[in-house]
This record gives structure tokens, sequence and C-alpha cells, in this order.
């Protein structure tokens, strides 16, 4: 409940019946199957961005971001 209250108060509404039904997303256009034109699909690329990561190499940061609740056998 409280997730949706928050998801119903980022985006201004008051209630669930207040998100657009499908016949308004298909007036937007959000619904339409044919693919915009001048549309691309990045190709994938060796060359990597500043704001990339390798994946093969783990980031230092990756042990805050896990918590082992289950802990090992050796603990006990």
């Amino acid at each position: 409940m409280a997730l949706r209250m928050r998801f119903l108060s980022h985006f201004g509404l008051e209630r669930i019946d207040d998100l657009p039904g499908k016949d308004e997303l298909k007036a937007a256009g959000l619904l339409d199957s044919r693919v915009p034109a001048g549309f691309t699909v990045p190709s994938p690329s060796d060359v990597m961005d500043e704001a990339e990561l390798p994946l093969d190499e783990p980031m230092e940061e990756a042990s805050e971001f896990h918590t082992d609740y289950m802990g090992s056998n050796d603990e006990q």
C-alpha cells in the first residue's frame, strides 16, 4: 500500500483510477506497434564510454550492496 501511495504521489495522482486507461494510452500513441521513423538501435561497441564500468571487473562498493542474511555454515 505504501509503495502504491508513493507511486501515485510521485506522478501527482490521488487515486489509482486517475491513471490513464488503454484508450487514452492509444490516443497518445503509446501503444502503437509501429516503429517511429528515424528510430535506431545503437550497435554494441568495444569502446566504453567514460560512465561505463567494465563487466569483468567487480565494483569496489559491491560488498556494501549485498548483505548475506543467511550467513555461512562456518559462522555458526
